[in-house]
Parts: structure tokens; C-alpha cells; sequence
């Protein structure tokens, strides 16, 4: 199974053409826009896990999933920003200068950071190459970075050109080997690289052709690379690729008829799905079924699971029939364990696998090479037997007329 998945690996991330119709513009932008009925003072929420939202309010976490609600105290006393990652919660207390961090396992916290690190964190990120955790260290003028022992070994500065002074981050956002941070006081937007912390863009929001920004104040990437800025003054999110070309308008979208008009911040999950926080209540716009299907297809993909990739390509084809990406995910599947079928020498199953894949596409070429050699096998071990059947008939036929024409056509010895 090392071996599948390490081709499976492979293949996910060296087919460029594959890795870009995997999801569309189309899925990730209109989704639909609910109400959760949350009426209190600011929230944070995000999803912590399949199927499985988590929630502060008033120094309390919720953990919900399906009907089943948890709520613990913690010992934050102004949460400011909360992520998920792996099987923990990141939380930025802005009050206390520290980050807190609570295991989903076994329902423990732990403060991470020692005493006067920080200085008004503000946001977080994770790198989930290697867990590295950076800090919007605020109050310090810059970036954190701290290993997996919380050790912090390098820190990312921008210098305002025009007054040549140390400026303050504010929100920040990893997306492959790239921090995207923004600096709310300049309106820059900086992209740094994330191991060698060199600045590799500087996009001016307020240089903007299309005058999309008054005041940005947040930032965030999703998994496909689209930023979402937050303009709470234009009262809306813009979307720009990256390449900081427009993409869309969300609060001005008409997917999310009526406009929100009293936005004051939002966040995007590890799922995809973006949460807006109101005076009044929180909004949900959550990814569509299709697009939450691919990225559960696509999670198995890394690990390898062929089963379970199979049984859910078919469950979405079953739903969506013209979906590509699906259909590539089965393909790959099934040869893939055609392969393993054939490697143990299991003819019958790997035949009727390669079989399932010629329905699916019938002119697929490695599919029929197999298919034609597992037959030319199967029907050869066929003629062995039949020809040593035959061999054995044919011994057994001579020694018997060899003893037949002994027995009873040997001529007699004449008598005196």
C-alpha cells in the first residue's frame, strides 16, 4: 500500500491540468447563504473535524456535532482569532499575549508561548507542511514563527517605504510556501516566502484600478489559493486569484440576496465554507455538496484509500454524472487496484476490475493492454492443462497398446 500511495502522490501533484479542473470557480463562489440563528456578542467559529463546528463565545467553547453539543470553559480572557489543525484548536488571546492550545482528543488546553513573547497577537496560521505556527504579533511590528516546540526561529518585517518605519500586521493567511499578511494602516498587502521570509510581492489596495478598497482590515485563503480581503467601510469581500486579478464581490453577489450590510469580520474553515459575524448574528456560506464531496475524495486520494475513493467517486458520479474530477479519481482507482490484483497474481479480480473501468470509459488504454494480457495468461494456463491432459490420454493410450499387442499378439514359440 506504500507503493499506492506514493503513486497516488505523485500523480495528484505532478498533473498540473488535473490538479486545476479539480475544483471550478463556479462551485467555489455560489454557494448558499443561511442564517445559524446565533444572536450574542462577537463569536468565532470554524469547523474542528468532520462534520464538526466549533464555537467561543464568552470564554466557553462549543464543540458540536450533528446533535451532540459539548461546551468547555477556557481560560482565555479575549479570544481574538481560533483555527483548526489536525486534532487541535489554535486560540489568540489579545489580553493575555498568549496563544492557546486545546486538544480535541482528550479535551486538554495548554498555553504555548511564554510570558512578554507577544504583544497583541492577532491572527494565526498553520503551516500544515510541517505545523510551524505563526503569529500576527501585532504590538511587536511583525511575524512569528514558531517550530513544533514553540520555539520561535524567524520573524517576517515590512517597512513602509514612505516613512521608512516598521508597520503592523494584522491578519495573515498561508497558502502553499507563500504568508500573505495585510497591513491595515499602509493597505498593503504583502506576500512573503515562507522559508526565506523574502518579500515577493507588494500589492497597494489603495492603488487599485477598479477602487475596490476604502479600508481592508482582514484577510484569508482558501484552499484553491483565491484571497478573500475584507472591506468592512465598501461593505464587502473581494476575490482576487493570485495574481490579484478580480474573481468576485461576495456581499454584492447576488447569491447572497439579501446584501449584508453590517459585516464585521468572517472567516473560512479547513472545509471551505466562510462564516460572516454581525451586530446580530452569524452567517453561513456554506461550499455545495459537490465541492465538499471532491475535497473528502481528495483527502483519501493523499492517504491512499482505494476503497473508500472508489465508493465515493461512485456516490458522486450517482449525483453529478458530468463531474470530471470524479471520474479521473475512479480511473486512477480502479487501474490502481487492477495493478495490486495483478502484482498477486488474482486474475479473476483484476479482470473484473479493469472490466468496471472500460464501462466508465471504454477506450481507456492501459485498461485494455491489461485486460489483453490477463487474458492471454488465464487462457494460456488453459492450454497448458488441456495439453498436458492430453499428454497424460496419450501415454496412457501407447502403454496400453504396447501391452495389449504383448499380451496377445506375441507369436508362439513352435512345439517339438
Amino acid at each position: 500500500m506504500k507503493f499506492l500511495g506514493f503513486f497516488l502522490a505523485v500523480f495528484l501533484f505532478s498533473n498540473p491540468n488535473f490538479a486545476k479542473e479539480l475544483f471550478t470557480k463556479e462551485l467555489i463562489f455560489q454557494r448558499n447563504l443561511s442564517n445559524l440563528k446565533i444572536k450574542s456578542s462577537p463569536l468565532l467559529m470554524t469547523s474542528c473535524g468532520q462534520e464538526q463546528s466549533c464555537s467561543i463565545q464568552d470564554n466557553v467553547l462549543s464543540i458540536k456535532q450533528a446533535k451532540n453539543l459539548k461546551t468547555y470553559k477556557i481560560p482565555t480572557k479575549k479570544a481574538h482569532h481560533l483555527i483548526h489543525h489536525d486534532h487541535f484548536l489554535y486560540i489568540s488571546d489579545t489580553l493575555l499575549n498568549n496563544v492557546l492550545k486545546f486538544d480535541l482528543k482528550n479535551n486538554s488546553f495548554d498555553w504555548l508561548l511564554q510570558k512578554k513573547q507577544l504583544n497583541y497577537p492577532k491572527e494565526l496560521a498553520i503551516n500544515a507542511k510541517d505545523s510551524q505556527l505563526f503569529v500576527a504579533d501585532y504590538g511587536n511590528l511583525k511575524i512569528s514563527s514558531f517550530n513544533p516546540f514553540y520555539k520561535e526561529d524567524k520573524f517576517f518585517l515590512y517597512r513602509d517605504p514612505t516613512s521608512n518605519e516598521l508597520a503592523a500586521p494584522s491578519s495573515i493567511s498561508i497558502f502553499q510556501d507563500f504568508l500573505f499578511a495585510l497591513y491595515p494602516a499602509e493597505q498593503k498587502l504583502i506576500q512573503f516566502h515562507l522559508k526565506t521570509t523574502e518579500i515577493l510581492e507588494e500589492y497597494d489596495l489603495q492603488k487599485n484600478p477598479l477602487k475596490l478598497f476604502s479600508k481592508a482590515s482582514q484577510v484569508n485563503i482558501d484552499l484553491y489559493g483565491f484571497i478573500y480581503i475584507f472591506d468592512r467601510p465598501k461593505k464587502n469581500i473581494v476575490v482576487l486569484n493570485q495574481q490579484f486579478e478580480l474573481q468576485d464581490k461576495l456581499l454584492q453577489n447576488s447569491y447572497f440576496y439579501p446584501k449584508i450590510k453590517k459585516a464585521l469580520s468572517f472567516n473560512i474553515d479547513s472545509n471551505g465554507n466562510l462564516y460572516l459575524q454581525t451586530k446580530k448574528a452569524i452567517y453561513l456560506m456554506k461550499i455545495k455538496n459537490e465541492e465538499l464531496l471532491l475535497q473528502k475524495l481528495k483527502f483519501h486520494y493523499r492517504n491512499s484509500d482505494l476503497k473508500t475513493i472508489i465508493a465515493l467517486s461512485k456516490k458522486l458520479l450517482k449525483t453529478y454524472p458530468q463531474n470530471k474530477s470524479a471520474r479521473e479519481f475512479l480511473l486512477e482507482a480502479l487501474e490502481l487496484q487492477a495493478t495490486e490484483y495483478i502484482r498477486i497474481q488474482d486474475w479473476d479480480m483484476a479482470s473484473f476490475t479493469l472490466k468496471e473501468t472500460l464501462k466508465i470509459s471504454p477506450s481507456h488504454k492501459s485498461s485494455l493492454k491489461k485486460l489483453r494480457i490477463i487474458s492471454f495468461k488465464k487462457n494460456r494456463n488453459w492450454i497448458l492443462e488441456i495439453f498436458f491432459g492430453i499428454s497424460l490420454l496419450m501415454i496412457f493410450l501407447i502403454a496400453s497398446y504396447t501391452l495389449f499387442e504383448y499380451l496377445f499378439t506375441r507369436s508362439k514359440e513352435p512345439q517339438e
